[in-house]
């Protein structure tokens, strides 16, 4: 069952399971110094390509001084308009993710070949392993593996996913739109358990998910499961599909 697991499941979430979350937060936030910009621009890129039909259309509207170039402080204020306020740096580092190492701007070219750029695509099953390999899935990880195999067949890419969940497009996902992508998906959760699997993305406690996070727990969800999924993926499937009780 999706929601009701064993006594035994229930039981898990003692010292093991709090290093496991601990682990994965450590991971996260060692990786956000770099990830975090990959993520802002990925952000950008998605939220531009939704606007505009090309790429010069999208430069355009980054220019923000109409000098054919695009600046830390111009994407610092497009951020703000987004409602993402950078940290400090974070700008100049996404210059330079555009135009290279000690860059203080990015020109027309520069830009067009991250536009251009194939888009990170959703993780496919892991390959199946030894029967019986690893612990037991609690409640909480059958939930969010259900979520991801029904995200998997809505979209393509991990971009498509974020933003299908983002329907306010704030660039960070709420728990309110997780607990609606979890209806849209066919997937059954109570409101706690919406909240619960909020908690598991949201990685610095924030009280929401950034894209960074999003993708941080995708890809770490796919190696930590990828014992289990072979034996349960199916049944978490049909699970999802199955209609409500009255």
């Amino acid at each position: 069952d999706l929601r009701r697991g064993s006594a035994h499941s229930n039981t898990q979430s003692s010292p093991a399971r709090c290093l496991a979350r601990q682990e994965l937060v450590q991971f996260a936030m060692a990786m956000f110094v770099d990830t975090n910009v990959e993520g802002n621009v990925e952000l950008l890129l998605l939220k531009l390509e939704a606007k505009y039909k090309t790429k010069l259309q999208a430069f355009r509207y980054l220019d923000e001084s109409n000098n054919a170039y695009v600046t830390a402080e111009d994407f610092s204020k497009v951020f703000r308009r987004l409602g993402v306020d950078l940290a400090p740096g974070a700008a100049d580092a996404i210059v330079e993710r555009f135009a290279g190492a000690g860059a203080a701007r990015v020109n027309l070219e520069q830009f067009a070949r991250f536009y251009d750029r194939p888009t990170p695509k959703l993780p496919p099953p892991p390959a199946p392993a030894a029967p019986g390999g690893g612990p037991a899935l609690s409640d909480l990880e059958k939930l969010d593996v259900a979520f991801g195999a029904a995200l998997a067949a809505r979209a393509d890419t991990l971009g498509e996913a974020f933003l299908g969940i983002d329907t306010h497009r704030t660039g960070f996902l709420s728990c309110d739109e997780m607990a609606a992508a979890l209806t849209r998906c066919g997937v059954q959760a109570t409101p706690a358990e919406a909240k619960a699997l909020c908690a598991l993305y949201d990685l610095n406690d924030d009280q929401k998910i950034s894209y960074a996070e999003f993708a941080a727990r995708v890809r770490h969800r796919t190696r930590q499961y990828s014992a289990h999924l072979h034996r349960q993926q199916d049944d978490l499937l049909a699970a999802a599909a199955a209609p409500a009780v009255a």
